[in-house]
């Protein structure tokens, strides 16, 4: 509707100003048209003007003998008339100021021309007649005077005396007749009198046709006299008439009136202009104001857009969080009720339905005391009441242990919180609601589990302390070798080494112990704390744990030095072929080496083979390569490894080279000693190259070099005496 409005306002706008244009073109279009007649009634006034001078001018004529063509007259009248009626007041245009004055000056001017007129019309068949005589007169007359000029009295019938006298007197009949002497009309007709007396009596004494013709001739002077005294007299009235006078005062009345109408036109068109720019001036201010209401609207309509938008994302929130409230309620692991103030149910999720085993269907509007056990009745009704007062026996976020009653009339251990809404005026209950059977039996395994778990720390101690004794003997046993000082060093890190897990062991279980008493307290209690309940069970597995990896590390090191104690006992020479033992620990090794890009060159005198201990012989290949994989190459990118056996003077070299990374002097010194490593976060003891120097020089009597650098690989020298063996061809 607002929209509509503003369209109506902007047509309203449009129409005002193609008025404002129209009128402002009208009002110049009419000041043309003033100016315009103006300019026409000015021409048909000069043009009355002519006409009544000519009209005067011809009728002049007329007075003064002239002969004069009556349809000028005709064609004069009939232009008069039409300037006459052009000038009519009534005539005039609607803008005109007709005054009873102007009126009146018309009305005198027009019938001071229809007087004109009428005394013109009056000598019209005279002056017909008059025209007649007046061109018969003066020739008639030249005739006879010719004739008595010639002197024939055998014609004439006069004589030379008479026919001059004769003659005289006709040509004085003829000016007296037709020129005037502006002596005046008396004058002029007794000239003319004493004229014809004379004419008559020279007739008198004669006979004849020329006597006739004289008489004629008299007859149609006297006859052009009398006409001309008509038409003199009427022309003189119609000269008269006082038409310039009152063609004057129209003129002068017609031109104040045009000037007045002009200046009240110029005024009214000056108001018009004001008008004009205050109507523009209002449609820029209510333009103004539309934009002003249109922008207004705008952000109204902005705002309620932006509202309208906010309450959909609002409600469409609202929705989400219904749904996913109503998806998290049926996905919940617990029941989840709601009940009214009278405690009948109004909502069940699906986890209800598995726990209880009623269906919704079943339970919707029924009293929650039909899933409370007989005996808890009063209890739940004393819940009711107080939730119903705001002073709830359980408060938000409190958890009740309780029991609930399922369909089939089992009994069972349940936590319930409870929370009060209102929607409405109305105060509603929502019980969250869970079954606490499983973690109940779990609560009892864990007390047994807690009674036995004493008697597997005495085991494990055993345990710990057999292999303990059975270390001390290896030591013993390693004390007892030539290498005592070797075997020395060897005994207090293989002490250290596993004193530090035994340590590490006892100490965990010391704390298992206090977990454990703490875990018994807590089940001891009435309420329990299922979190942190939950986090001492995860401290007392993180302690097993700890106990059986320590108790790992330190079987494992014991197995290592098993295998030391083994190989130093139990020997016997025999033949090797050092190729094939050599080849026996490489092929396994292969996929390592290759997975590291590291590549093997093998070169072993050919049917190399000699009385030696194939087990030493082989455990130093074994150090030597796992050596390579742990330390050499620890960034990808491949390498190489070139192991090359000979025989010479009477023992067996064996030159390992790889290009890795190479050992600085720090590590070149200590890189013999037992339990020096530099990969121990790995699980590494530091015992590889230990086991080899001892081998070699302990066992085979020989000798271990090593030569390396930073960043320039490692290269061991190695020999032992031993016999060759003559292979047959």
């Amino acid at each position: 509707m607002m929209r509509l409005t503003s369209n109506n306002i902007w047509v309203f706008i449009a129409v005002v100003a193609m008025g404002v244009v129209s009128l402002v073109t009208l009002l110049t279009f009419t000041r043309q048209i003033d100016q315009s007649q103006h300019r026409q009634v000015q021409g048909h006034l000069q043009q009355l003007y002519r006409l009544d001078a000519a009209m005067d001018q011809s009728l002049g004529l007329v007075q003064h003998g002239m002969l004069t063509h009556y349809d000028s007259f005709v064609q004069y009248s009939l232009e008069i008339n039409q300037i006459l009626k052009a000038l009519d007041p009534a005539q005039a245009r609607s803008g005109l100021s007709r005054s009873d004055e102007m009126v009146s000056l018309y009305q005198g001017l027009l019938k001071s021309w229809q007087e004109k007129l009428w005394l013109v019309e009056r000598f019209k068949s005279d002056q017909a007649v008059l025209r007649n005589s007046l061109r018969y007169f003066p020739q008639a007359l030249m005739e006879i005077t010719e004739q008595l000029d010639h002197n024939k009295p055998e014609l004439t019938g006069f004589d030379a005396n008479q026919a001059r006298v004769m003659s005289r007197q006709l040509t004085l009949l003829l000016r007296l007749t037709l020129v005037s002497n502006n002596r005046g009309p008396e004058q002029d007709l007794w000239a003319l009198g004493q004229s014809q007396e004379l004419i008559l009596t020279l007739l008198e004494q004669h006979q004849g046709t020329l006597v006739q013709q004289v008489r004629n001739l008299m007859e149609h002077g006297a006859l052009i006299h009398k006409f001309q005294m008509k038409v003199n007299r009427w022309s003189q009235d119609a000269v008269a008439q006082p038409t310039e006078r009152q063609l004057d005062r129209l003129a002068e009345s017609y031109y104040a009136a045009f000037e007045g109408d002009l200046r009240r036109a110029d005024q009214l068109r000056l108001w018009m202009y004001l008008l004009t720019l205050v109507l523009i001036g209002v449609g820029m201010l209510v333009a103004r104001k539309v934009m002003l209401l249109r922008l207004a609207h705008a952000q109204q309509e902005a705002l309620v857009a932006q509202r309208t938008t906010e309450l959909r994302r609002e409600l469409l929130e609202r929705r989400k969080a219904e749904e996913r409230f109503r998806s998290v309620a049926e996905s919940a692991g617990d029941a989840i009720l709601a009940v009214d103030r009278h405690g009948r149910i109004s909502f069940w999720n699906r986890s209800a339905t598995t726990i209880f085993g009623y269906e919704y269907a079943q339970v919707k509007g029924r009293s929650l005391e039909m899933l409370v056990p007989e005996h808890q009745q009063s209890f739940y009704q004393h819940i009711l009441q107080a939730s119903l007062k705001a002073d709830a026996l359980l408060k938000p976020r409190e958890v009740q242990t309780l029991e609930a009653q399922r369909a089939d009339g089992t009994i069972f251990p349940v936590e319930a919180s409870l929370a009060s809404w209102k929607t409405g005026g109305k105060r509603f209950f929502t019980l969250v609601i869970r079954d606490i059977t499983e973690r109940k039996a779990m609560e009892d395994r864990l007390h047994a589990t807690l009674n036995s778990l004493d008697a597997k720390v005495a085991e494990r101690t055993s345990e710990l302390q057999s292999r303990m004794d059975e270390l001390n003997r290896t030591r013993d046993q390693l004390v007892s070798s030539e290498k005592m000082a070797s075997i020395g060093r060897l005994a207090a890190g293989v002490a250290h080494e596993i004193n530090t897990p035994i340590g590490i062991a006892v100490g965990a279980a010391s704390q298992n112990r206090e977990t454990t008493n703490r875990i018994l307290a807590m089940l001891e209690q009435e309420e329990v704390d299922e979190e942190s309940l939950v986090e001492e069970l995860k401290s007392l597995d993180k302690l097993a744990h700890l106990i059986s990896n320590s108790m790992e590390k330190a079987a494992k090191l014991i197995r290592v030095m098993r295998r030391f104690t083994h190989i130093s006992t139990d020997w016997q020479l025999e033949p090797l072929d050092m190729e094939s033992a050599l080849l026996e620990i490489v092929d396994p090794l292969r996929p390592m080496f290759d997975q590291q890009h590291v590549v093997l060159q093998i070169k072993v005198e050919q049917a190399l083979q000699v009385m030696s201990r194939k087990d030493l012989v082989q455990e130093i290949f074994s150090d030597l390569l796992n050596n390579t994989l742990v330390h050499a190459f620890p960034q990808p990118g491949g390498g190489e490894v070139k192991i090359v056996i000979s025989y010479v003077e009477g023992e067996v070299l064996l030159n390992y080279q790889d290009d890795g990374i190479g050992m600085d002097e720090v590590v070149q010194q200590q890189m013999f000693e037992p339990f020096f490593t530099t990969a121990h976060p790995e699980g590494r003891y530091g015992l590889g190259l230990y086991f080899l120097q001892t081998l070699v020089q302990g066992q085979l009597q020989g000798r271990v070099l090593c030569q390396s650098g930073t960043g320039e690989g490692v290269r061991f020298e190695i020999c032992w005496p031993c016999e060759r063996v003559l292979v047959q061809p």
